[in-house]
């Protein structure tokens, strides 16, 4: 039980600090882009306002100076473009070996009027870039002043932010490990607890007690099932006593009685039952009604009474080889419920011994006829 719970407890936070992990470093990814974007944005506003002010576009010398002194500063490379796509200055490269750059997004939107913000992969420098591109313009032109920064700066600083995360995530997780365990452990062993008395109550245990406190549902529940043991105790002492007191009074009885179930197996039989027919077997109990009593007339009543579902009584004589015969008046009687037969409740059987009372009669009888025959012989004579 232990087990389960805890391996539940061990996925789910697998799970949670997977899912956590992963949204954290997403954002948090994209939160220093979105921020390092907006410094870069900032920087280069605040560049291009200088050099606008201060600075003359027509003089190359003011632009190399510009481009010089601004990338010292901020660490970013700035290129001047021509609205013709032509590289002016670079900070970095030689302007007169580099492309055309017309053709760059950030370029292209920047002509537009519009200051452009893109990151891509420098074919120049051969690693990836993030672009601010800010129109400036003049009486006679426009340039389109280009800043840029490498990501790996960004990549690095993400790659530590996810060091700091996983640490953090793997602390807690431990953290979280052990807490499981710890819960685990408290729920399972009330739990154990409790299947163990309910294994002894179904062994006969009914008295079991579990001695345990917590203030909480397992507490109540460790309480309410003490209060059913109790309760169970001192029913099942109850019905042994009334089943001790009802099978003293059926073993009292001079008349033997068998009852069986709806499937001809014996429910009970009394001691006057088994010397009634002499039953050895100790254990009936269970045991099917016609491999107990071999008399083919007697199954046949049990199958009538069965059948027709109504009291029968019978006279029958029981041979024995080693007894003298017996004559029993067989009562068979359909057990009821709520005087509603059910086919399949079973029968009750009571065997009453009438042989002395038979032969009583019988001897009555012959009395009679002889007192009678004496009687008769001096009258006829008379």
């Amino acid at each position: 039980m232990q087990k389960k719970i805890f391996f539940t407890y061990v996925i789910l936070i697998l799970f949670l600090s997977s899912i956590i992990g992963f949204y954290s470093v997403k954002i948090c990814a994209d939160y220093f882009t979105s921020e390092y974007q907006e410094y870069l944005l900032n920087e280069s506003k605040a560049a291009a306002s200088v050099f606008k002010e201060d600075y003359d576009m027509d003089n190359f010398s003011d632009i190399l100076n510009f481009t010089k002194d601004f990338s010292e500063r901020f660490h970013f490379r700035i290129t001047v473009i021509h609205h013709d796509g032509k590289v002016l200055c670079d900070s970095q490269e030689d302007a007169t070996q580099l492309e055309n750059h017309a053709d760059r997004k950030e370029v292209k939107d920047a002509l537009k009027g519009d200051i452009a913000v893109t990151k891509r992969y420098s074919t120049t420098a051969n690693t990836n870039y993030i672009y601010v591109a800010i129109p400036v313009e003049s009486k006679e032109k426009i340039v389109v002043l280009r800043f840029s920064r490498p990501i790996e700066a960004l990549t690095a600083v993400r790659n530590q932010m996810m060091i700091y995360i996983f640490l953090s995530v793997s602390i807690c997780s431990v953290i979280a490990f052990f807490l499981a365990y710890y819960f685990s452990k408290r729920v399972s062993e009330p739990l154990d607890e409790l299947t163990k008395a309910v294994e002894e109550i179904s062994e006969g245990k009914y008295d079991k007690k579990i001695c345990m406190e917590y203030g909480d549902q397992i507490g109540a529940l460790t309480q309410a099932f003490n209060r059913m043991s109790g309760k169970l105790s001192v029913s099942v002492k109850q019905l042994e006593k009334e089943n001790k007191k009802m099978e003293a009074i059926v073993n009292s009885m001079l008349d033997g009685i068998v009852a069986v179930d709806g499937n001809n197996n014996i429910l009970m039989m009394n001691s006057m039952c088994r010397s009634l027919f002499s039953i050895s077997q100790q254990n009936v109990i269970g045991a099917h009604f016609y491999d107990v009593f071999q008399d083919e007339a007697l199954r046949q009543l049990v199958n009538r009474s069965q059948k027709e579902k109504k009291p029968i009584v019978e006279e029958m004589v029981f041979k024995s080889a080693y007894h003298a015969d017996k004559i029993l008046c067989i009562y068979v009687n359909p057990i009821t419920e709520r005087k509603t037969y059910h086919g399949d409740a079973g029968i009750v059987l009571v065997f009453q011994n009438v042989t002395q009372i038979r032969k009583l009669e019988k001897l009555r009888s012959d009395f009679v006829s002889n007192v009678t025959h004496e009687l008769k012989t001096p009258l006829t004579s008379i």
